[in-house]
């Protein structure tokens, strides 16, 4: 790879686009009360549903995990996406009715209305130590070491602090609310990064994606044989749904934004706008890591291709917008992670064991939770 190297105008770019973000997701806080921090209120619509939904699972761990594997074992990556939008649409008819007709605030108060009380706790439990362990760390430590190539000399832990102070400062006093309405903001900056980095990859790459299309080759194939090292077939009927009902129909940090719809219906349509978006990942994600292969042959580290991308196919003075990119899927990934996982103990057990609470006491006990849990992750995530 070509040496790194940022441009004032750049740097200046971003801090603005991050200052925006915080003061965005503070204007359109909501705290008044539990049913406004944890679920906006119940009035979002469909576009902002989906939208949300879209930038919430587009992770920094995404972008560079996705086009790494379609770098080193081709498109079969994007039958994750493919399975979840099949995911989504049964959810959109068969559950997502049953979870906005019961008003329930989180997955697991559901569970215990259907089966027990004991289902209620393990499964919140569980959700809670993964997302503040795995996800939220995972997350911060991951984007840290992609910042750390921009600014060398940076210490990872301050980069990890720097980036989980940015998304509690509007996530902690704002609630859902600012969540979802600056994920407005970061879905349509990470469509438009991707899109241009799509660009740039057909501009210097297309002939060898062509190529590889026209010769038949097993890289531009979704349905693998059953020995094939990556995806097998049989992974897509037994293995990829199971996690995809899981991430799109029973975790917290993605459904938690379709149970704010204003309605059965809008909530509907907001899934079927981040179906459509999650199809276009093929195009903006496995794609140009699939022309990677072409222009950065040899890569040791997969993981690596999309760094690779940014740094040798993207100007100078358009940097801004691809980094911006990378930022808003940190942050509104860690935003939405730090919330859900909030809602999780305040009202599975908070509440639960604090009858007399009344709504202001769990708003205020969310806001502490929320401060412990990001405290957690920053110094977890080294």
């Amino acid at each position: 790879m070509n040496s790194f190297s940022i441009s004032t105008v750049d740097i200046i770019i971003l801090v603005a686009y991050i200052t925006f973000i915080v003061i965005w997701g503070l204007k359109h806080g909501k705290s008044s009360d539990s049913q406004s921090y944890f679920l906006a209120g119940r009035s979002m619509p469909w576009w902002i549903v989906g939208l949300s939904l879209f930038a919430a699972s587009i992770s920094s761990t995404t972008l560079i995990g996705q086009s790494g594997d379609a770098y080193d074992t081709g498109l079969a990556v994007f039958n994750y996406n493919l399975t979840g939008v099949i995911v989504m649409v049964f959810f959109a008819i068969f559950l997502l009715p049953l979870y906005i007709r019961s008003k329930v605030f989180t997955i697991p108060e559901f569970l215990e209305k259907r089966f027990d009380e004991r289902s209620r706790f393990y499964f919140s439990a569980i959700c809670i130590v993964g997302n503040i362990f795995l996800d939220a760390a995972g997350a911060l430590y991951a984007s840290a070491l992609i910042i750390k190539l921009i600014f060398p000399t940076a210490d990872l832990q301050v980069i990890i602090l720097v980036f989980a102070a940015i998304s509690a400062s509007y996530t902690i006093p704002g609630g859902l609310s600012s969540v979802i309405r600056t994920e407005i903001i970061q879905a349509v900056v990470l469509i438009a990064g991707s899109v241009l980095l799509t660009w740039f990859c057909f501009r210097q790459g297309g002939d060898y994606f062509y190529d590889l299309f026209t010769n038949n080759d097993i890289l531009t194939k979704l349905i693998r044989p059953m020995d094939d090292v990556a995806t097998p077939w049989l992974g897509l009927i037994v293995g990829m749904p199971v996690l995809g009902i899981y991430f799109w129909a029973n975790n917290q940090t993605m459904v938690q934004k379709v149970l704010s719809a204003r309605s059965v219906d809008e909530g509907r349509k907001g899934l079927m706008l981040n179906g459509f978006l999650t199809l276009a990942t093929l195009l903006i994600i496995a794609i140009p890591g699939l022309i990677a292969r072409g222009l950065f042959p040899g890569l040791e580290r997969p993981d690596m291709v999309y760094p690779a991308m940014v740094i040798n196919l993207i100007p100078k003075g358009l940097m801004a917008i691809l980094l911006a990119a990378l930022l808003s899927a940190l942050i509104s990934t860690l935003s939405a992670i730090l919330n859900s996982t909030s809602t999780l103990f305040t009202i599975d057990f908070y509440a639960r064991f604090h009858k007399q609470a009344d709504s202001k006491k769990l708003v205020v006990a969310g806001k502490i939770t929320s401060l412990v849990i990001i405290t957690i992750a920053a110094f977890w995530a080294p």
